[in-house]
């Protein structure tokens, strides 16, 4: 674990979810902080909560510019 990931899971105030690292245990960590799958993925895709649902509701992120430069 990193001194970031560390810090991040210790320090109450630092809700950094990205630096938690490994999804499935973010998942973990931040359910145990009361926060939902969707609310961690918000964070991490630096939105709301709301913004993030209504995303999702549409269809998702589009895949321009999510892709490997190799494909």
């Amino acid at each position: 674990m990193s001194p970031e990931q560390r810090k991040a899971i210790l320090d109450a105030t630092g809700r950094d979810a990205a630096a938690r690292g490994n999804i499935y245990y973010t998942s973990k960590l931040a359910a145990s902080d009361g926060l939902t799958f969707q609310n961690i993925a918000a964070i991490m895709t630096g939105s709301t909560q709301e913004d993030y649902a209504k995303m999702m509701l549409a269809g998702g992120r589009s895949p321009e510019g999510n892709r490997n430069k190799s494909e």
